[in-house]
């Protein structure tokens, strides 16, 4: 007869699928790239360590990167046994759009989707103002 100790088993299991890397690759890229840092990012996922693999929800995990205003598309592969490897696409912005804060015009980023991104991260860019909030659809500024 055999006797089989799960316990111990999956501990060891857990223990072999520990994250161990975490490699990014940019898919393409975009004049809004340079705002995308891989340290921020790695940060935003607020991961352990010494997490298993196993355990991961990387639908959650794409959700928390997405948070991230100039990421487009993300995903997540656990690649077995302790690497995760995410590829991202940021989106590309083609105009700026002044919309109105307490008062003040502020540019921000409009993406080639027409949706609102980011206020302006820098002063020098070769965008062209395209209108103040009061001519943009409701759905962009919300």
């Amino acid at each position: 007869m055999h006797q089989i100790f799960l316990s111990h088993t999956s501990a060891s299991l857990f223990d072999y699928t520990k994250i161990k890397r975490i490699e990014w690759q940019e898919l393409g890229s975009s004049n809004l790239s340079q705002f995308v840092n891989i340290s921020t990012l790695q940060q935003t996922l607020s991961m352990e360590t010494n997490q298993s693999l196993l355990l991961l929800d990387l639908h959650e995990l794409e959700q928390k990167l997405l948070e991230n205003p100039f990421l487009e598309s993300v995903q997540i592969q656990k690649k077995l046994p302790s690497s995760l490897f995410i590829q991202y696409s940021t989106y590309f912005a083609r105009a700026l759009a002044l919309r109105s804060i307490e008062g003040k015009q502020w540019p921000w980023y409009v993406s080639s989707q027409g949706i609102l991104l980011s206020p302006m991260q820098n002063e020098f860019t070769n965008l062209t103002i395209i209108a103040s909030e009061n001519y943009l659809p409701q759905s962009l500024l919300s």
